[in-house]
């Protein structure tokens, strides 16, 4: 079982939404000073000729100023060409930000070094080593990673019981969130989700949000093989932000296409002992408030509830009305030191808080959202193995 649990609902307020405005517009300056900083740092220990400094820095301004030019890319007949272009546009995206991760931590490391030890290592034209280079290895090195990483998702097992499953009930429950299917083609990680998901010979299957950016109706390499997945209880997926960015009847038809049954605001039973219900993302209906109260009404309390919601949040009315809360979005920040950041919006973390007779869930998320790396933890798909409690 994960490591994360805490017996009541935190007390700590929401992020006010003028900071997380601030943060929102900030993004972008924030993107163009890294790049800035990696033009200083570099041409400043290699003291480059004039020519390489503006091959180099015409490269930055490149890379910066193509995140516009994708979605035009995109919606375009030229596929190909935008699928490379984002490839390579949100790599390089995931490396610049581990440049700034490895170039403060090589600073740090050697200021530390040259308080206790010889400073001749470090620093100078006579040096063995020369920070910049330590920088450019760690940084290409953990990029290396991140890919490999983030290609290679595993199985979290988390084993529940509860007093509300009829006796001798026991049920194989997978959960896939934030997937984000899109303009880059992942069909090698997609087979390879697939085929844990077979693996763990699951009853029911979920998606709890994000599972597609996809803003054309030209169709997805791979989504065959999640197609052709099959449970006994069946497939259900919810609404997240960014299905309502990529349009929100395109994206339930991708959903339906990959096999899956969209729950807005409503529950079905399954088996005669499961109430799933699901909820769209506030995105998706303007914020609307008390959208479990609307999809689990007439359920009975009694009855083991499962409720699918993109973000990890528990209305306060459902700590004593469901059993199981499954929520993504957070990536867990997906490349550190972002990590940190959700941690500062939502008050829970990856895994399992416990809140009175609810559980939430929180998945670190199955696939990437732009840079298609993950550190240092990897992408998961999730098995939930729920019996009775006795």
């Amino acid at each position: 079982m994960p490591p994360y649990s805490q017996n009541s609902i935190s007390n700590r307020p929401p992020m006010p939404r003028s900071l997380m405005r601030w943060i929102v517009r900030s993004i972008f300056p924030a993107y163009l000073g890294l790049h800035i900083y990696a033009y200083v740092q570099l041409t400043t220990a290699w003291e480059p000729s004039l020519g390489k400094r503006i091959l180099f820095g015409t490269w930055l301004v490149l890379m910066v100023l193509s995140l516009f030019f994708i979605r035009r890319l995109e919606m375009s007949e030229y596929r190909r060409l935008a699928a490379t272009t984002a490839w390579m546009s949100y790599t390089w995206m995931g490396f610049i930000f581990l440049f700034f991760f490895a170039s403060l931590s090589t600073q740090f490391f050697i200021f530390i070094t040259e308080a206790v030890a010889a400073p001749q290592y470090f620093g100078s034209r006579t040096a063995l080593i020369e920070p910049i280079d330590i920088t450019l290895a760690l940084s290409i090195g953990l990029s290396i990673y991140a890919l490999w990483r983030g290609a290679w998702p595993k199985l979290v097992r988390v084993s529940l019981s509860s007093h509300h499953l009829p006796s001798g009930a026991c049920l194989r429950l997978i959960q896939i969130s934030d997937l984000h299917l899109g303009i880059v083609p992942t069909p090698l990680r997609l087979k390879r989700i697939v085929a844990l998901i077979k693996a763990a010979s699951p009853d029911l299957v979920v998606s709890t949000g994000d599972f597609t950016d996809l803003r054309t109706d030209q169709p997805y390499s791979g989504l065959s093989d999640l197609a052709a997945l099959k449970a006994p209880l069946g497939k259900y997926a919810v609404i997240g932000n960014h299905e309502c960015y990529a349009g929100l009847p395109r994206s339930e038809q991708v959903l339906q296409q990959a096999g899956f049954t969209v729950l807005r605001q409503r529950w079905v039973n399954l088996g005669g002992f499961i109430q799933l219900a699901g909820v769209d993302d506030p995105v998706a209906v303007g914020g609307r408030p008390h959208l479990e109260e609307e999809a689990l009404h007439n359920a009975d309390p009694e009855n083991f509830t499962v409720l699918l919601k993109h973000r990890p949040e528990l209305e306060p009315s459902m700590v004593d009305r469901i059993d199981l809360q499954l929520s993504g979005h957070t990536h867990d920040g997906q490349i550190f030191p972002f990590t940190l950041l959700p941690r500062l919006i939502y008050p829970v973390r990856p895994g399992l808080t416990r809140f009175g007779r609810a559980a939430l869930y929180l998945s670190r998320g199955t696939g990437t959202w732009g840079p298609p790396m993950r550190f240092p933890f990897a992408p998961e798909v999730t098995l939930f193995e729920i019996k009775r409690k006795e």
